[in-house]
């Protein structure tokens, strides 16, 4: 019995890092989603939880003395870095999706926050994460209308 509460509550930190990194990356991941982002919930929530996974697996292997975490958490920065440069693309000769894969990138360094049990970072960096995403763009909204009202007096002139 006391083999099977022992391997439950080992269970316990584990669980509560990949749930955090769930619930955190599902508010990004839902503010894309309403958005019409092309990377919305499912794919933020799954970065976030690939990356908490791999770091809490880099924790065990340091833990069995084998193996280097930050060559682990570089693995996943590079490779999530791959995943984000193919929401990229040029339509219309505009850039589309480098918010969408910055996004990405900061998802899979959030999942990393969480795996470590980083918390304040972790939190932090998805409260900054969710106000950039939410307020810059009225901000560059904001700039857009001012740059075609200025071109317009141009145009007037």
């Amino acid at each position: 019995m006391d083999t099977v509460w022992g391997f439950l509550s080992s269970l316990s930190e584990p669980a509560a890092r990949l749930t955090l990194a769930v619930l955190a990356s599902s508010v990004i991941g839902w503010e894309r989603e309403i958005g019409g982002h092309p990377a919305g919930l499912r794919t933020n929530i799954m970065v976030a939880l690939g990356a908490a996974i791999f770091t809490l697996l880099s924790q065990d292997i340091v833990a069995k003395g084998t193996g280097d975490p930050t060559r682990v958490i570089a693995g996943v920065a590079q490779g999530i870095g791959f995943l984000g440069a193919g929401t990229i693309f040029l339509d219309a000769n505009r850039i589309k999706g480098l918010t969408s894969a910055a996004t990405i990138w900061v998802m899979g360094g959030l999942g990393i926050a969480w795996g470590a049990g980083s918390y304040p970072t972790a939190i932090l960096g998805t409260l900054a994460a969710f106000v950039v995403l939410r307020t810059i763009k009225r901000l560059e909204m904001v700039a857009a209308e001012r740059l075609r009202n200025r071109a317009d007096r141009r145009d007037t002139l």
